[in-house]
């Protein structure tokens, strides 16, 4: 009998992947070796893409994942300057993103990518050529000129309107921003790379991680949908665009997995019921409700994850 090849899939999402950590948290429970050494390919994007960085190139355990979105962190990452604070409009990024990059280089150093072991693949957005950029441990694609695990990670999480754009340090330069732009869920860039592997797609299993489905305008969903056929550009910023932008091709990347994949793909998410959807609400009760849902959606498809990976259940 073949060997499954296995793939964790992590979405973006700003500090909503504190409920991606305690999924993490709860499917390392349920395995009998590490996350780690658990799965073949750690595929991310954005905020996905550091849980990705962090789990294959140091090895980190699902209480450190989670310790890594602390308030405290979350803080580190979306602090203004002192003239975004000042300014009464918004007329460049939010966050000026150093601290975001402090944090990264204290998480992931500056190690390269292509003496990473385990195989990772992390998403980018080259806004110049108007395309997806891969970064794979293994080579080939965007990872030619071997860049660090921070540049990466500074990359993929650049989200627009949050932080400013990336420049990179191949030569000559390109300009990269958050991966979520083209593939917020990476699970069929994943499936892709792992075909090209030489894996049979019926040998392939996933667990694809999503970051929650906001809930807050439901009940007023017929008045903003008549609404919206007055938007403009403006309207549509204020409206939530970049957010939409990234659920819209998750949901599609989902529907292309499981289409694929059948039983062999497992997907966890759920609604948003008590944690906001805000990609950098970073308050202690918001950050909790937050990992609330994780463990939510985790019992949730629990018995499917372990049919999926009956080997590797604790007796």
């Amino acid at each position: 009998m073949t060997e499954p090849f296995r793939i964790l899939s992590l979405d973006g999402g700003g500090i909503r992947g504190a409920a991606t950590a305690q999924v993490l948290i709860e499917l390392e429970k349920d395995l009998e070796r590490s996350l780690y050494d658990s799965f073949d390919l750690i595929a991310g994007t954005s905020t996905g893409g550091l849980i990705a960085i962090y789990l294959g190139a140091k090895r980190a355990t699902g209480e450190q994942i989670v310790d890594l979105y602390s308030a405290a962190n979350g803080r580190r990452i979306f602090d203004k300057s002192f003239w975004d604070r000042a300014l009464p409009v918004q007329n460049q990024p939010k966050y000026d993103g150093q601290g975001k990059r402090e944090l990264i280089a204290q998480y992931l150093g500056d190690q390269q990518i292509l003496s990473v072991e385990k195989k990772i693949l992390i998403t980018g957005y080259d806004i110049i050529q108007r395309r997806v950029a891969i970064f794979k441990s293994w080579g080939g694609s965007d990872s030619q000129y071997n860049p660090t695990l921070r540049e990466i990670g500074d990359i993929t999480s650049a989200a627009p309107t949050y932080f400013p754009s990336i420049e990179s340090s191949e030569q000559p330069p390109r300009w990269l921003v958050d991966g979520g732009l083209a593939a917020n869920n990476p699970g069929m860039c994943a499936i892709a790379e792992a075909l090209r592997l030489g894996q049979r797609l019926e040998d392939i299993q996933m667990i694809s991680v999503g970051t929650g489905i906001p809930t807050r305008h439901a009940d007023r969903a017929d008045a903003i949908g008549r609404a919206s056929q007055n938007w403009g550009g403006i309207e549509w910023l204020q409206h939530g665009l970049i957010d939409h932008l990234f659920a819209g091709n998750s949901s599609t990347c989902e529907y292309q997995c499981a289409t694929l994949l059948g039983a062999n793909h497992v997907r966890i998410d759920g609604p948003l019921a008590f944690a906001k959807d805000d990609l950098d609400d970073v308050s202690a009760g918001n950050i909790n409700n937050l990992k609330l849902h994780g463990c939510e959606w985790y019992e949730q498809k629990r018995p499917q994850i372990q049919a999926l990976l009956p080997d590797h259940r604790r007796a």
